[in-house]
């Protein structure tokens, strides 16, 4: 902070000079900042410069941007907006010009920076890196879903359900990969979506394929058919036998929950056993271990591992890498929840709901969205579906005692077999519509620079 000492100014005669304030000395009330610089360098801040990212000459330079937008991680200033409250020229010096970009030019040099660069090569260069720095637990990747809620008018975006407020609302939804203790690798955004499943085989597994450290090689694989390259961590969403086969097919092995639990192991088939916790840890559960199948037609192989509680649930993971222990499926499964501590840590200081930059961008003609006309006729069927019910429960009451009753109870009989009649129109309109049409103009909202770590 600035030091300064107060002085006093008298007067000796006409002509005098006031005497000279003593300067106040060299100080910087956010350098405690620059104590974290090696580790934003050591992550890989500035390893994107002149390579994927790039500025013209100007007074900040892309150096600047990332200088400042890592600093404000640190300093948990989460929007650009929050530079507002911090003296322009103290947070300049930690950065090294007189002043820090208002936020206005902040959010047009961003734009610029992933407009004429490649952000998302960045990104997968900072993943393969971060990976290699770690191998062991790369072996162990953590898939999840995040909808960021869209509130503004600028995009149309489709509505999806949102967990933690337990409505649909309009938004897009980043599936993160992270590892066993929270640490981000990177994120897929994406506007529309067709759920995990379908992000996980056409947009994450070709990534990690070629990020993984350590894979076994072909022989390796075909010498040994239980070997796996690695491990990917999702919950109940993904858990269906069509997609742990498709990733196996891959040698990919999938650790979830499993869906649909009807039958109750015997508890003498559970024994108490010590779990390591990836993060250093360890805790006790009772577990037991069977190899079972899913799927009715083509059934998948996979090893089913139950903790039972003290309540008497009993908690059901499978996985299709068979080589895995007990207690290691069983701390990797639950260690899951590290992920939903990241996203409501990221949400509280990071604020990864909100975007970089506000815009909207036409999706590709090939991307399907479901089609106009076809849901149109599927509010048009719940709507004929309730007034049937309607007219259902208005035939069911009533007694008949005289003719008068007897006729109006026809009445409603005709009225609800009229009903169903438009019902079952509309249920063959329907049918004959495609679900889904290709995308002409459905806009997003963009993220122009988004980064992990």
């Amino acid at each position: 902070m600035h030091a300064r000492r107060r002085t006093s100014c008298r007067s000796h005669g006409a002509g005098a000079k006031r005497s000279d304030s003593i300067r106040a000395r060299p100080g910087c009330s956010d350098g405690g900042l620059l104590a974290g610089l090696p580790a934003l360098c050591a992550n890989g801040l500035l390893s994107g410069l002149g390579k994927h990212l790039a500025l013209p000459q100007g007074f900040y330079s892309a150096l600047h941007i990332l200088l400042v937008l890592g600093f404000m991680a640190l300093g948990r200033i989460r929007r650009p907006e929050g530079l507002r409250h911090i003296p322009p020229g103290e947070l300049g010096k930690v950065i090294g010009l007189d002043r820090v970009p208002e936020v206005r030019t902040l959010r047009a040099k961003v734009a610029a920076m992933a407009a004429t660069g490649d952000p998302q090569a960045w990104m997968q260069e900072l993943s393969k890196r971060w990976m290699q720095d770690d191998p062991a637990e790369a072996g162990y990747l953590y898939v999840d879903g995040h909808v960021r809620v869209y509130s503004g008018e600028t995009a149309k975006l489709p509505r999806r359900y949102v967990s933690r407020q337990k409505l649909c609302l309009r938004g897009t939804t980043d599936y993160w990969v992270n590892d066993a203790v929270g640490r981000p690798f990177f994120v897929v955004s994406k506007a529309v979506t067709e759920g995990l499943a379908d992000t996980l085989l056409k947009d994450i597994v070709p990534q990690l394929l070629s990020s993984v450290p350590q894979q076994p090689t072909a022989a390796e694989l075909d010498s040994d058919p239980l070997l796996h390259r690695f491990i990917i961590v999702f919950d109940r969403e993904g858990a269906t036998p069509s997609l742990l086969t498709q990733l196996w097919q891959r040698r990919i092995g999938a650790l979830t929950y499993r869906k649909n639990v009807s039958d109750a192991w015997p508890e003498s088939e559970f024994t108490e056993q010590d779990v390591a916790i990836p993060d250093g840890g360890s805790t006790r559960m009772k577990l037991a271990m069977r190899q079972t199948q899913l799927g009715k037609q083509a059934a998948l192989a996979v090893t089913e591992v139950r903790r039972l509680t003290s309540s008497g649930h009993q908690t059901a993971i499978v996985t299709t890498a068979q080589r895995l222990g007990t207690t290691v499926i069983a701390g990797r499964m639950f260690a899951r929840w590290c992920q939903e501590n990241f996203f409501a840590y990221m949400m509280q200081h990071y604020d990864i709901d909100g975007l970089i930059e506000y815009g909207a961008q036409s999706l590709p003609g090939t991307t399907k969205v479901v089609n106009p006309a076809w849901r149109k006729l599927d509010k048009e069927i719940r709507q004929a579906r309730h007034t049937q019910r309607q007219m259902q429960a208005q035939v069911a009451k009533g007694v008949v005692l005289d003719g008068k009753e007897i006729q109006k109870k026809a009445e409603s009989v005709e009225a609800m077999q009229a009903a169903g009649a438009v019902l079952e129109a509309l249920r063959l309109e329907r049918k004959k519509t495609p679900g889904r049409s290709r995308s002409t103009a459905c806009p997003r909202t963009s993220d122009p620079l988004s980064c992990c770590r």
